[in-house]
């Protein structure tokens, strides 16, 4: 049968049921309208939602356009309500047009509602392993968003590696040269940033975007017809013709072969370099390939060989990311590039207030707290234009129940976006542009601290992400990627709308123009774009020429169907070239480290970032970089609630004293979460009886009020047995996300002292003196009294750290505890000495105490504990330990003596974060004991003590060691630093 043949045979098959429907249709109107004088709609019903009246068979399938289908859905919201159902051809949909509604479903039911619906036209893409986002959860669904999520958390802890800013300096010079093809300069963009994170591979970045494009069209109701009149595919399958399903076969296999010879380009050139990530032509570090390769090496694969469905399935979950990364924020960012063309008044607050936090810089992600009304233009972009209008559908798992109405599983249920967006009681006005919505206290979407909202992670009106279970892991990435790419053109160009040549008037166009696919992008629109003056346009080509870096550079490509680009193009910036990958061979040009970023860390890492055993949080991919060590050697360590409390029982048994929790806002260093340390420590301590679990506090985000009372309430609930850390932040990009205020070192110290004032005072202010008063320049109380006052006498103990000559003082002045960095006898001694001798200026000889960070390694010979040392050194993360020191050693310049707290460290000593090899606690049993008590006598009173494997070493740890200290003591050693000294010093003198 030839294809015309079949065309016809489907047209014929189609006939039938619509002649038959056209005449029920009329039929069922006309009784309808003289019955009853009814329209035909359905009110609602006891036992199921309202909606419009269903048909046979057909359900609504009729009225349903597949293009701008939202339009519909809203019309019917409008007439039916914030929940409704309707049905196409057998299926079944729940429609919600309310964000309570929808949270109430998808995120507190959400375990019933994380199904994706089959998409004809993608034949089987619910088993996986080609698209992620659109698999059934069973474990190649899971292995993936755990891997993906994982691997997107280590890059937003790094800022994405400078990759964002880079690519956006090219892109404005694509503006410069080249404005009238803006709409694929700007997808171009964001598929160049996911291919430098993926494989570093920019010269992928437009391919990936007309590929993203290709798939889209496939998956959405206004692509192949069989996405919403499904019956055909199956008819075209029974007469064994199924044009649809050749297509997909065929255009699936192009593109998993593209991922594949991608993927093994990439391993390629990780085996060339060595796996050292490294300069040469090697795989950079920063790429997710680079770490995938890695852990594969780590799991004992060290050549890197897999068969082919291996390859297949890793070059899928990398490939898939790439697609996911590109329209998501091109749609966003060309229709906030609509919106100020369309509204120039708001782009001249946008330039106004970046001219004053910027001058004559490009905006940076480190501007973000300092530029509400970009943010606030860019999120009303994401409400007045969505790019997800239909929201991304989800499919009930299990029969379920709704405000009384049972959901039968495999419904469909669509958070519509577009509706959401327009609920006038949230979104006043909401067909027009309004920003000031987020900026104005009198709107209901304005949120503070204006340093932290609008964004597009949280709060008021945030759900362009999805919902549940089936949230987009990439949200830092388009928060970050569209505030920076959004700022630096308002910042680098006017935008308006193009003239007439022939009357000079505006030329106009629908904005509402777009693909129609699930996550969409408007139509091409005219524009124009002007450099704001000469100066700005020289900067903006010598900033694209330094940054921008030729994949040709580094490897000889090439390509088959090449046009070359006939546009303008200016050298070393545009990269013309085109088409499919055919050959790849190793070039002989050596690239250069790149910028790696600016990480804004300071010099004094407070021991509230280090983790102490028995406390610690969430490490979700057990392939990620350990929180204790920089390197790669496989740890017997796990960080949920479980292990912590069994961890904290041991140590109880074992006669460990103390445990101690972080506090990060911002998960880093391969964590994937961070949990909060007051209500963790609160969950360790109600597990156990005797261990005293010290709770990091950091002033600025908490205030002494809250943290007195929470501290207060604890210590009562658990006998006593809840102490303080308190730490002054030394991360600047983790106060900047949470919107929190990044002061100067020396007054982050001076805020902490006022802070450990207040909490002194609030818990010691007797009642019928007044209460508490204190005025400070960040703190200020009046007759304040807290009831009930804590336990413990005269309040809970409070530990403090860091090394400069701020750190000491408070030390001296107001802390019980002073914490202390790894270190040689010489500098154990030197930095007890000088705190010990600030105290006694102020009048509090012999008030504090001092604390260690040590290290653990026991083993049963010396020999044996060194070789685990030097294989933990050994399998260093090269990269991240260098990206480390000199992120410490650029911060240290900001302290008094212009050095810093590891300025003296070397490589070796800084794979753990803290210097705690440099307390030698590595050994035999007998030599570590010895070398505890040598640390008592130099006046050290408590060791911060880690391990490689946390299952067993604790009770290793207590079973062996700590009994070997209690005799020694009982012998009255660690009394004399001389004596302990001559026996035991030499082992830090070793190097």
């Amino acid at each position: 049968m030839d294809s015309l043949a079949l065309i016809t045979l489907y047209l014929g098959i189609l006939v039938v049921p619509g002649v038959l429907f056209s005449a029920y249709r009329r039929f069922s109107r006309w009784t309808a309208s003289t019955l009853t004088g009814a329209k035909s709609k359905t009110s609602a019903k006891p036992g199921r939602f309202p909606g419009p009246k269903q048909y046979p068979i057909v359900g609504r399938v009729h009225d349903l356009p597949r293009f701008a289908m939202w339009l519909k859905l809203k019309e019917w919201a409008d007439e039916f309500g914030p929940i409704y159902q309707t049905s196409m051809l057998g299926q079944k949909f729940v429609i919600i047009s309310d964000e309570e509604m929808a949270q109430e479903l998808l995120i507190k039911n959400g375990n019933n509602f994380a199904g994706r619906p089959q998409i004809r036209a993608l034949i089987d893409h619910k088993l996986g392993p080609a698209y992620s986002a659109l698999m059934d959860r069973h474990d190649t669904w899971k292995y993936q968003r755990k891997w993906v999520h994982a691997a997107m958390a280590a890059a937003h802890q790094h800022h994405f590696y400078g990759h964002i800013e880079n690519e956006v300096k090219r892109w404005l010079v694509t503006l410069l040269v080249d404005p009238d093809k803006f709409h694929g300069n700007t997808r171009e963009l964001t598929g160049r940033v996911i291919s430098r994170l993926a494989w570093d591979d920019p010269a992928q970045g437009r391919a990936y975007g007309d590929s993203a494009t290709e798939t889209l069209t496939r998956m959405s109701i206004s692509g192949p017809i069989v996405n919403t009149v499904t019956p055909l595919w199956h008819l075209a399958d029974l007469v064994g013709r199924n044009p649809w399903r050749e297509y997909e076969v065929g255009r699936e296999r192009a593109q998993r072969a593209w991922w594949l010879r991608t993927f093994r380009l990439a391993k390629a050139r990780h085996r060339a370099g060595g796996g050292g990530g490294g300069g040469g032509d090697d795989l950079p570090a920063d790429t997710w390939a680079h770490r995938y390769f890695e852990q594969l090496r780590a799991a004992g694969n060290e050549t890197l060989e897999q068969d082919d469905a291996a390859e297949d399935f890793a070059a899928c979950m990398l490939g898939f990311q790439c697609l996911v990364g590109v329209v998501t924020i091109s749609g966003p960012l060309k229709f906030f590039l609509m919106s100020m063309a369309l509204h120039p008044g708001w782009l001249r607050k946008c330039q106004a207030e970046i001219d004053r936090v910027c001058g004559d810089r490009m905006p940076t992600r480190d501007d973000f707290a300092e530029l509400p009304t970009v943010r606030a233009c860019l999120k009303e972009t994401v409400r007045w234009r969505s790019g997800v209008p239909l929201g991304v559908p989800h499919q009930c798992e299990k029969e379920s129940e709704f405000q009384g109405v049972k959901i039968e599983k495999g419904t469909i249920i669509l958070a519509c976006e577009w509706n959401i967006n327009r609920v006038p009681e949230k979104y006043p006005d909401p067909e027009h542009y309004r920003p000031e919505r987020y900026l104005d206290p009198s709107f209901p979407t304005y949120q503070e601290p204006l340093t932290r909202y609008p964004n597009f992670r949280e709060g008021v009106g945030m759900h362009t992400f999805g919902w549940g279970r089936r949230t987009c892991l990439g949200q830092n990435l388009v928060d970050d990627e569209i505030f920076v790419a959004g700022a630096a053109v308002c910042w680098a160009f006017d935008m308006g709308l193009k003239k007439c040549p022939a009357t000079g008037d505006d030329i106009t166009f629908d904005t509402q123009a777009t693909n129609s696919n699930v996550i969409l992008e408007p139509l091409p629109f005219p524009m124009q774009f002007k450099v704001r003056s000469p100066e700005r346009a020289q900067q903006l080509l010598e900033g694209g020429n330094s940054t921008t870096e030729s994949f040709s550079s580094k490897w000889k490509v090439k390509y088959l169907d090449t046009p070359r680009n006939k546009g303008k193009s200016t050298a070393g910036l545009l990269e013309p070239r085109r088409g499919r990958l055919l050959a790849v061979r190793r070039g002989e040009v050596t690239r250069g480290d790149g910028d790696e970023g600016e990480l804004h860390e300071d010099e004094d890492q407070d021991v509230g970032d280090v983790r102490g055993q028995g406390c610690h949080q969430v490490r979700e991919d057990e392939d990620a970089p350990d929180c204790l060590i920089i390197s790669k050697i496989p740890q017997r360590t796990n960080w949920d609630l479980a292990s912590n409390v069994k961890y904290a029982k041991a140590a109880e048994k074992a006669g460990i004293e103390y445990g101690l929790t972080q506090i990060r806002f911002t998960s880093g260093y391969g964590a994937a979460n961070q949990h909060e340390s007051v209500s963790f420590s609160q969950a360790i301590l109600q597990a156990t009886d005797t261990i005293k679990v010290i709770a990091a506090i950091l002033p600025g985000p908490w205030n002494p009020t809250t943290v007195a009372k929470q501290i207060a309430s604890i210590d009562h609930y658990s006998n006593g047995r809840i102490a303080v850390n308190v730490v002054s932040g030394w991360f600047k990009g983790e106060f900047t996300a949470i919107g929190e205020w990044w002061l100067e070192h020396a007054e982050r110290y001076r805020r902490s002292n006022e802070f450990i004032r207040c909490l002194k005072g609030i818990w010691t202010a007797p009642d019928d003196g007044g209460g508490f008063t204190f005025g400070g320049d960040f703190y200020r109380y009046r007759n304040y009294v807290l009831n009930p006052k804590p336990v413990q006498k005269p309040h809970p103990e409070i530990f403090q750290g860091g090394n400069s000559d701020d750190a000491r003082n408070n030390g001296a002045e107001v802390s019980d505890w002073y914490f202390m960095n790894g270190n040689d006898l010489d500098g154990f001694r030197a930095q007890i000495e000088d705190v010990r001798a600030r105290a006694a200026k102020v009048g509090r000889e012999g008030d504090v105490r001092f604390a260690v960070n040590g290290f653990v390694i026991v083993r049963e010979t010396e020999e044996e504990a060194v070789r685990v040392l030097r294989e933990i050194q050994g399998k260093a993360d090269a990269d991240a330990v260098h990206a480390f020191r000199d992120a410490v050693r650029q911060a240290g310049a900001s302290t008094a003596d212009k050095k810093g707290m590891w300025a003296d460290s070397r490589f070796d000593d800084l794979v753990q974060y803290n210097d705690g090899f440099k307390t030698r606690l590595i050994g035999t049993r007998e030599q570590v004991a010895e070398r505890l008590v040598l640390l008592k006598s130099l006046g050290v009173h408590l060791v911060l003590t880690a391990f490689l494997h946390y299952d067993e070493e604790i009770e290793l740890f207590g079973r062996d060691v700590l009994p070997l200290v209690r005799q020694l003591e009982k012998e009255g050693r660690g009394k004399d630093a001389n004596f302990e000294i001559a026996r035991t010093g030499d082992v830090y003198r070793k190097k």
